[in-house]
């Protein structure tokens, strides 16, 4: 796509962190590395991200609680950068809803929710709670990196199940 993308990475600190960095080297491609800023803090909070948004295509946030402001605010982010997509984390809270409250959940088109089956993580999947106008019933198994139905992933989940 040749975007230029921003990484806010809030949870493991950015390119001081190992992860992080094992990460990229796993993920991102050397040529789209040079499209790539990480960074570890967002020292004015929202204002951090307003600044990569009005700099950058894509700003990608791990996690939005850290930015220690009200999920409210993110539909702000959209109305002012409208042309910037924004890929945002947002934590779970203990019944597997979103951790402030489900406002970002209304305000954003799409809404992927990442499950954990088992602790190999081998059945990992993420599905669509919420794509404004388009399809939900696709899953993305994570770690084979394939596409699948409700179906297939049923007949898949139900080889893990004791």
């Amino acid at each position: 796509m040749g975007r230029a993308s921003s990484f806010i990475d809030l949870e493991q600190g950015g390119v001081a962190s190992k992860d992080t960095m094992s990460s990229i080297e796993r993920n991102i491609k050397d040529k789209n590395c040079s499209r790539l800023y990480i960074a570890g803090e967002a020292p004015s909070s929202i204002d951090t991200v307003k600044q990569a948004a009005a700099q950058f295509d894509v700003v990608v946030i791990d996690s939005w609680q850290k930015l220690e402001i009200p999920n409210t605010r993110f539909d702000e982010l959209r109305s002012e950068y409208p042309n910037t997509v924004f890929i945002v984390i947002f934590q779970q809270n203990g019944e597997g809803g979103t951790r402030g409250g489900v406002t970002a959940d209304y305000d954003a088109p799409v809404a992927i929710k990442v499950h954990r089956v088992d602790s190999t993580f081998q059945y990992n999947y993420a599905s669509l709670q919420k794509n404004r106008g388009n399809k939900t019933d696709l899953n993305w198994i994570i770690s084979s990196s394939e596409v699948v139905n409700e179906e297939e992933l049923a007949t898949r989940l139900d080889l893990v199940q004791p």
